[in-house]
């Protein structure tokens, strides 16, 4: 294949915004993989709620699976970012968990007194796992 031919396939499988980087792409991509990222931790959510509402004592349960849950929204939404924005996937993996731990922090400060009693040290692990599992999902996603 010549190098025009070659060219013109790889800019029909970029996107728009990858053909055309600047701030405001950037920050659109970004809002666009926070977004998905909610969504699907929002359908997470959902489908552990009704696995665990058919268990005998379901309130055991939900400290457990909130935290798995949330390291894997982290993952899927880091993949999912990854592949909105192929060009920087350790940016937008790192801005995607930060945006994800301030909304997890905006919702315990809604919902205080709901969060699981962990040693500061274990929640400490949680909240840094957060963004690396989301940066670990931007580089998977971007392969």
């Amino acid at each position: 294949m010549s190098s025009r031919k070659t060219h013109a396939v790889h800019a029909k499988r970029r996107s728009k915004t990858d053909r055309n980087p600047s701030p405001e792409n950037a920050i659109k991509n970004y809002l666009r993989a926070f977004a998905l990222t909610l969504a699907v931790g929002a359908f997470l959510i959902f489908i552990g709620s009704l696995g665990i509402s058919f268990h005998a004592d379901p309130a055991r349960l939900i400290p457990p699976l909130a935290y798995a849950l949330s390291i894997l929204t982290a993952l899927i939404g880091g993949c999912l970012s990854g592949k909105i924005h192929k060009r920087a996937p350790l940016t937008v993996g790192l801005v995607n968990g930060g945006l994800l731990l301030l909304a997890m922090l905006i919702g315990s400060l809604c919902f205080h007194g709901m969060e699981g009693h962990l040693s500061q040290l274990a929640s400490i692990l949680l909240h840094t796992a957060i963004p690396v599992a989301s940066v670990t999902g931007a580089v998977l996603g971007n392969r």
